[in-house]
């Protein structure tokens, strides 16, 4: 299965074989009884042992199992390891059993068939021939008339399309859009697939994999934005295709207009997903595959496409392989391999004398024309003005109390866990009877005993006075429950909830319960002022909801550019007015609050988090980092 410099995209694939080479579970004997375990091997990191020995692994490797799903991730990060999110179960499966018969081996997980690629981890087994397109400073637009008379081009986004067409007509077999989330990524992509569609009536069909929850957007948004005739769309999920290879199957899919299909379904279905020749092939939110080596990539990588384009607002995540292996999808062979490309690019992040900027112009350079990025601040001059309202509020005499116990018993020597003292400074902060329980309290209670709720209902009293909508973004689900009983009293509204609970697609919402594109419909539909309470997590990708130009974070998360993402969900392509983002903050005269802590931290690293090769994890604030500023220690983890 030689496949170097093949031409044809399905050149890449090796044969369908048994999954083996990077997931290794077995059963042995430990101690006095069986145990199960696994072998991983990840690329970036070598290989690792996972050890199952008794329920309290077993537990928490089922939670670290449910928070990657709540999330949508393909790996689960379980301890110092990755493992694909399908052998984690798998591996969970088999130590629940295990563990129920601890005197005999139970028998070996099931082998699933795969496809095996040439991964190009050590050395480059497969590149495609054209891969050497110079950097061009213009691009010609080909017009789709198809495109409704409602909606017209902003000129960054002609230029996508136009980059497109520049590499379908050159033959190139893909490329990277990253443009700043809210830059209307989904819309320049649709126009070329329906432009395509039109100058080509013979042609293959179209696949669109994206996370689950923002399939249904996908299709909203090609219904809204085109005329017809459209292309027909079809939501292929793991309930609707084979896990087995079926011939049948496959010949209906190759007939089929636009696929919508998400990471999980792909990989399981993968032998009959990838046995179609499509024209297009697209990744949204292209980071969920940056893994080399995992199950979720090699089946994206395996698909047979004419044009593979890759979308994300964060083409580096963890590391620079994070963009090796997106780019390895768009076109194989033209950075390297993935070793070759770590000591050459990653290995130097790690010096301090490194020059950041000209790594980046070095990285932007060999990938030429293949990527393409633009950034709100430099092409979207015509979005409304965005403000920043930071209120800082005395804490109330039971807030202070409860943050100065939390405080004193770790001075004091009775808490010695630094990280369980900062999160519960983070719940009392937010509220101080997070920590027992908010119910039974009633709603002005809640009001007056928290400086971070008062500044909160103080920006809603205002913005309800311009009958405006507003985003509140809240971490914690009881936080969650809390504002949503606090704002139906005071303002008479039951406000949508959106959050790892909520079905991402109609297909999985009972009947009494909406989707998030759902329930983010809804919202918008409202006249007026209207409260949606959303995850920064759940909604912090793909959600577009400009209906809202407030946008206020009572929860602050780590990571700036993951704050961003919130913010984008208002602050974006289609928003004409004025946005407003605030940040309540709970401060006290005689001490240097966690919100002020926190807010100081997240500012300093702003600016790396913008930077498109600087890893987006790498600007998160780190547990030391509070400790360090908030008690003058670190945190020994």
């Amino acid at each position: 299965r030689d496949g170097r410099n093949a031409q044809c995209i399905g050149g890449r694939i090796g044969d369908s074989l048994i999954y083996k080479p990077k997931f290794y579970p077995f059963v042995s004997p430990y101690k006095s009884e069986w145990i199960t375990g696994a072998t991983v091997e990840m690329p970036e990191s070598g290989t690792s042992e996972v050890l199952i020995k008794n329920e309290d692994d077993l537990e928490e490797l089922e939670r670290c199992i449910r928070e990657g799903e709540c999330k949508e991730e393909t790996l689960v990060h379980f301890r110092d390891t990755s493992i694909d999110i399908a052998d984690a179960r798998s591996l969970a499966d088999i130590a629940r059993r295990q563990l129920t018969q601890p005197d005999k081996p139970v028998k070996d997980m099931k082998q699933r068939k795969v496809l095996i690629i040439e991964e190009n981890t050590e050395e480059v087994g497969f590149a495609v021939q054209n891969n050497s397109l110079g950097k061009s400073s213009h691009y010609v637009l080909y017009e789709n008339s198809a495109l409704n008379d409602s909606f017209k081009l902003k000129a960054h986004q002609e230029e996508g399309i136009a980059w497109m067409q520049y590499l379908f007509n050159h033959k190139a077999s893909g490329g990277l859009i990253a443009d700043d989330m809210g830059l209307g990524k989904t819309l320049q992509v649709l126009y070329f697939i329906d432009w395509h569609s039109r100058r080509h009536p013979d042609h293959k069909p179209y696949i669109v994999v994206a996370p689950v929850s923002l399939l249904e957007n996908w299709e909203s948004e090609y219904q809204r934005f085109f005329s017809s005739p459209k292309l027909d769309i079809v939501r292929l999920t793991s309930h609707d295709i084979p896990r087995q290879f079926d011939k049948d199957y496959v010949a209906r899919m190759q007939k089929m207009g636009i696929i919508l299909t998400n990471y999980e379904s792909l990989r399981n279905g993968q032998l009959n997903f990838c046995a179609v020749d499509y024209d297009v092939v697209v990744l949204d939110e292209a980071q969920k595959v940056k893994s080399p080596g995992t199950l979720a990539t090699n089946a994206v990588k395996a698909l047979k496409g004419r044009l593979k384009i890759a979308m994300t607002g964060t083409p580096v995540e963890n590391s620079l392989l994070d963009l090796w292996c997106i780019m390895d999808f768009c076109v194989p062979g033209l950075m390297d391999n993935a070793k070759t490309f770590a000591h050459k690019y990653q290995a130097p992040l790690k010096k301090a004398g490194t020059d950041i900027e000209e790594l980046g112009r070095e990285i932007h350079e060999k990938m030429g024309s293949y990527f393409i990025r633009r950034m709100k601040s430099d092409v979207a001059k015509d979005l409304p003005k965005k403000e920043i309202v930071t209120e800082k509020r005395q804490m109330p005499k039971e807030q202070e109390s409860a943050y100065r116990k939390i405080v004193d018993n770790y001075v004091s020597g009775v808490q010695t866990d630094m990280l369980s003292t900062i999160s519960r400074l983070r719940l009392v902060s937010e509220h101080p009877y997070l920590l027992e329980g908010t119910e039974d309290y009633d709603e002005q209670e809640l009001i007056d005993t928290s400086a971070r709720l008062q500044a909160t209902v103080s920006f809603i009293d205002k913005i309800k006075t311009r009958n405006e909508k507003v985003i509140v973004f809240v971490l914690f689900k009881e936080s969650q429950r809390m504002l949503q009983r606090v704002f139906h009293h005071r303002y008479g509204i039951l406000a949508k909830i959106i959050n790892g609970d909520t079905p991402p697609t109609v297909q999985k919402a009972k009947a009494t319960r909406m989707s998030r594109q759902g329930s983010i419909n809804y919202f918008q539909s409202v006249d007026g002022f209207n409260i949606i309470i959303m995850s920064p997590i759940a909604a912090g990708m793909g959600l577009n909801v400009t209906a809202a130009n407030h946008v206020i974070h009572y929860s602050r998360h780590w990571n700036p550019a993951k704050e961003q993402q919130a913010t984008d969900r208002a602050y974006r392509i289609g928003q004409e007015k004025d946005v407003f983002v605030y940040y309540p903050m709970a401060v006290c005269k005689g001490f240097r609050s966690f919100d002020e802590t926190l807010d100081d931290l997240l500012a300093r690293k702003t600016k790396l988090a913008s930077s498109t090769i600087y890893p987006t994890a790498s600007v998160e604030v780190k547990p030391d980092e509070l400790g360090s500023m908030l008690f003058g220690k670190t945190v020994n983890i």
